[in-house]
This record gives structure tokens, sequence and C-alpha cells, in this order.
């Protein structure tokens, strides 16, 4: 439908197992992208196993429109405890497009992706004004890579044609990458924003730690790659490895 106002809130959806050997698993998602506004708040997904081989995960989602979705709404929302074993890409909570997007107040904890490689989005956003506050994201992992794809685990995620990203007091730590992955190219980030070269952005208050990858890669706490007025001041950052 056109020009919906939605609102998806205080649902769970928790203990599921899907054994199907390909295919996708969405929790809770909103595809429309001719919402007015979206209120995607106070929901769970908890205790989720996909133990497909090749397959996409994805958590709590968005679509959205740049232009036709004024606001969304992403706050309180929890996402733990979810598993995946295949190789494809885990996005646990994506804000997708809107004129703005706050997402605020999510916790993101204790979820794996126990396959041999693939990437890990604890948050991403897309094209809006973001504000991205207070969100506790801690205990994910990719803990049994082996062969020699590459790995990579995103805390924060941009890299959509943000037009302003205000990014502060998230406590984003106990990220890890295990096994016994050749790559070297595999990767942990805790925020990685990469919007327009014309983008405003804010990154201050986070605390990130405790950022552990122990086969062949990099750790970065905060990966700034473009925008114009860019402010990354008094977060703290510590045991990288």
């Amino acid at each position: 439908s056109t020009n919906v106002a939605l609102v998806m809130t205080g649902n769970t959806v928790t203990n599921i197992t899907r054994s199907a050997t390909t295919g996708a698993f969405n929790g809770i998602r909103a595809t429309g992208t001719a919402l007015a506004s979206s209120n995607l708040s106070n929901n769970t997904l908890s205790n989720i196993s996909l133990t497909a081989t090749s397959t996409i995960f994805s958590g709590i989602t968005h679509a959205g429109s740049s232009s036709s979705t004024s606001s969304l709404a992403m706050n309180s929302n929890t996402v733990n405890n979810c598993v995946m074993t295949g190789t494809g890409t885990m996005t646990l909570m994506d804000a997708g497009n809107a004129v703005t997007t706050n997402m605020n107040l999510n916790t993101i904890t204790n979820n794996q992706k126990t396959g041999a490689s693939g990437t890990m989005y604890c948050a991403r956003t897309s094209v809006a004004a973001v504000t991205f506050n207070g969100n506790t994201i801690t205990g994910n992992s990719i803990p049994s890579t082996t062969g020699a794809t590459l790995s990579a685990i995103y805390g924060y995620y941009q890299s959509s044609s943000a037009t302003a990203e205000n990014l502060t007091n998230n406590n984003i730590n106990t990220l890890t990458i295990g096994g016994a992955g050749t790559s070297t190219s595999s990767i942990i980030t805790a925020i990685y924003t990469n919007p327009l070269t014309t983008t405003t952005k804010d990154v201050s208050g986070n605390t990130i730690h405790t950022l552990s990858i122990s086969v062949p890669g990099t750790v970065r706490g905060i990966d700034n790659v473009s925008g114009a007025t860019v402010n990354i001041f008094k977060n703290k950052i510590y045991d990288l490895s």
C-alpha cells in the first residue's frame, strides 16, 4: 500500500529451528518502499537456529524509501542468541531507508555465525539522516572459520549514502572471529562509516573494546572513510587484538 504509517511493535519471535538446506530466514521484516512512516520498536528476536549450509539470515529489517518514508523509529529492540551455521550473510538489524532514522537503545547480543566464513552485520543503515544512540552490541562472533574465504563482523555498518550520521553513546564490545581460516582479509570493525562525501557526522561518546581476531586479518575500532564535516571525539577504544 501507498502512504501507510507502519507500526510493528511489541512482537516476539523465538525458539525457531530452520533446517532446510538452502533458503533465507526473515525474523521481523517490513518490506514496503512506499511507507509514509515506520515504527519497528520493542520487538524481540531470540533463540533462532538456522542450519542451512548456504543462506541469508535477516533479523529485524526495514526497507522503506529515502524520499517517501519521512521517519523510521527502530528503538528498544532485542536480537539475541541466534545461530546461523551456513556461509552466507547474517544481518541482525537493518534500518533500510528513510528521510530520518532513529535507531536507539537496541540490544544485539550473543549471536553466532558458526559456518566456515561469511559476514555478520550487527546493525546497519542505508539512505537517511541517521541517529544511532545508546545501543549495546556485545558477544557476537564467527568462531569456527575454515578455508581461504574471508570473514567479517561489523558492529555498525553504513555504506549507502547517509545524508547525516550521529553515532553516539553506543557500547560495542566482545566481537570475535576465530577458527582456522587462512584468508588475510578477515576483519572486525566496531563502527564502519562510508556514506557521501557531503555527509556531516558526529561520532562521540562510544565505548569500544575487546575486539579479537585469531585468524589473519584486521581489527578496527572506528573506520571513517568519507564525509564532509566529520567530528570523532571522546570515544573510548581499548583491548583490540
